[in-house]
């Protein structure tokens, strides 16, 4: 003889909890079912461990830009857990020479860094540089390729295996508008690289990404 073991495939769960009730004479086995699909017995909770570079930072509320250089020569993107990348390019203002024309054409990549996002850390399939401030406001609208706004166009480089995932940017404009103007390029201006709001803070999609001092990032 054999047995079967069936599973039901269903929109909702059950959850149910078995318990003893002393009772006279003997004691009385029953349980309690929670329909997971009501709000009501619902328990959910985001849990955060910053155990480690970013807990050294003393990353939080009050300390909201951290350098890489107390990360690990990391950043971190993870909107639930309240971080974002911020870039700065101080060292625009040096291509500034004497015998400097015009900057024609300027393009970022960004590479997620290798090993972090394998399994069940996802990437986020899109993400949009957006100007900022020192106070990491948005500061309008996310760099445009002139048509619409970039999402970093998440592929593939196949030149080494394993296939390595990267987010490439048209920054021309932006470069430029530093160009014309030397002294905003400065410490306080940058740009934030984050998800789309609509998925913000409803994804666990999270990136991490090092600096310039670990990776030399193509541009």
């Amino acid at each position: 003889t054999g047995s079967n073991l069936s599973f039901a495939i269903s929109d909702s769960i059950q959850m149910k909890v078995f318990y003893r009730i002393p009772d006279v004479p003997v004691y009385r086995d029953t349980f309690t079912t929670f329909p997971l699909y009501n709000s009501q017995y619902q328990f959910n909770n985001i849990s955060i461990n910053r155990t480690g570079a970013l807990q050294q930072a003393n990353f939080g509320s009050v300390h909201y830009n951290i350098g890489t250089d107390q990360t690990g020569n990391m950043a971190f993107l993870n909107p639930l857990a309240g971080a974002m990348i911020r870039m700065t390019f101080p060292t625009i203002s040096s291509i500034l020479q004497p015998n400097f024309i015009k900057i024609i054409s300027a393009k970022l990549q960004i590479y997620p860094t290798s090993g972090t996002y394998e399994g069940i850390y996802d990437l986020p399939p899109n993400l949009y540089l957006v100007p900022t401030d020192r106070n990491n406001s948005l500061g309008g609208s996310p760099l445009s390729d002139g048509t619409s706004a970039q999402t970093g166009s998440l592929a593939f480089s196949y030149n080494n295996f394993p296939y390595v995932p990267f987010y490439i940017y048209d920054v021309t404009a932006y470069i430029q508008s530093y160009a014309a103007s030397p002294t905003s390029a400065n410490g306080d201006n940058g740009l934030l690289l984050i998800p789309a709001t609509s998925s913000m803070f409803s994804s666990y999609n999270r990136m991490i990404m090092n600096d310039g001092r670990t990776d030399k990032v193509p541009m």
